[in-house]
């Protein structure tokens, strides 16, 4: 008898701890769908303040594609949706790329960290253009290059796209300045870039469709 009670102790233990586990679960999936919420409230925020100027796509990144040579995204939008190379990518927080190779239902997006990801840039006070591209490294990833010396480039100034190129509207964030540093031949200088966007930690991304009204 004493040892069918232990067995209906065990079992109903057993069937406790499930429970638990059951309501962890649960908790976690709420928590997940909270923050989701919050980024995605962000996000359409973001859209709706340039709906104006852009026609944009919703896109959830599903993969991650970093390696040593190339730094890209892969995105559960493609063709039959209306995305198409070369398209630029962008969050609320800042520039993102721009399409690579589209697929029927998916894309790549090759980062602005890739060797192939430079751009025209501008400081946004100065109005300053500059190329914008990786520096390779994951410290301080980009870099303005490019740059008289004469230049007026200071720590902390915020450096935006210049629309130069064709595929990034003026204007959207890329990141800040944090160390302005002399090229060897003396005629020039380059500053080191913190991008604004956290690469790793990119869920949802928006992709510009196409420009409204002329821009």
């Amino acid at each position: 008898d004493r040892v069918a009670n232990y067995r209906q102790l065990q079992l109903e233990n057993e069937a406790l701890k499930q429970q638990l586990a059951e309501m962890e679960r649960q908790v976690q999936l709420a928590e997940e769908y909270r923050l989701e919420n919050i980024r995605l409230r962000a996000l359409l925020h973001f859209e709706e303040n340039l709906a104006d100027h852009f026609e944009m796509l919703p896109a959830r990144v599903v993969a991650r594609n970093p390696s040593n040579w190339r730094q890209t995204l892969t995105i559960d939008r493609g063709r039959r949706h209306g995305v198409r190379e070369g398209q630029a990518v962008i969050t609320p927080r800042g520039v993102v790329g721009r399409i690579g190779t589209v697929g029927e239902r998916s894309a790549e997006v090759v980062l602005i960290l890739d060797h192939e990801g430079a751009l025209g840039g501008m400081i946004q006070s100065t109005r300053f253009p500059g190329i914008v591209e990786s520096t390779g490294q994951k410290d301080i990833p980009l870099q303005m290059v490019q740059l008289p010396h004469d230049s007026p480039v200071k720590e902390n100034q915020t450096v935006v796209t210049s629309g130069l190129g064709g595929i990034f509207p003026k204007g959207l964030r890329i990141g800040y300045v944090v160390q302005v540093v002399d090229e060897p031949n003396g005629l020039m200088k380059k500053a080191l870039i913190m991008p604004f966007v956290d690469f790793d930690r990119i869920e949802e991304v928006l992709v510009i469709l196409s420009a409204r009204g002329g821009e």
